[in-house]
């Protein structure tokens, strides 16, 4: 299904998030061991997504262009992919094509979520065309991303 979510070569793991949200009645990580994978070449925003989810007790691998987003999704399974539209070297449209056709890549049906500032209808569309599930508009603000996670995880 296709879904729009709009909100105006590191790994690192939390196991104790605290967000409230995050947790269950009984104070568990209701996301349990969720691996998200970032694709995103601003290393702001790298910062900012990566604290973000790792307060979320989720645990988080960053990739700074499309083309290393690619050959990392080849391999290692995520339950989530935050790809950034436009990168160096290989832009988050083309990788995410790559991804959704090769059919040795273990992440060729995991949720792809657009990460764009552009927010023309255009350009929502084009995320939608080359196989991305859902578009979040920069700058990503943190109900948005939470939105996100609960619909997609």
């Amino acid at each position: 299904s296709v879904h729009s979510v709009k909100a105006g070569a590191r790994e690192s793991s939390s196991g104790n998030g605290s967000a409230a949200g995050a947790r269950g009645s009984s104070g568990a990580n209701v996301w349990g061991e969720k691996r998200i994978l970032v694709a995103e070449d601003n290393q702001l925003n790298q910062r900012l997504l990566s604290k973000q989810l790792e307060k979320l007790g989720l645990s988080v691998v960053v990739r700074d262009n499309g083309l290393e987003a690619l050959t990392t999704a080849m391999m290692d399974p995520f339950d989530l992919i935050l790809m950034d539209c436009h990168m160096p070297v290989m832009d988050g449209y083309t990788s995410t094509q790559r991804i959704r056709q090769s059919e040795d890549c273990v992440n060729r049906t995991t949720t792809i979520v657009a990460l764009t500032a552009d927010v023309q209808e255009s350009n929502r569309i084009k995320c939608l065309e080359v196989g991305m599930n859902a578009v979040l508009t920069k700058p990503i603000r943190k109900a948005a991303l939470e939105d996100a996670l609960r619909q997609y995880l």
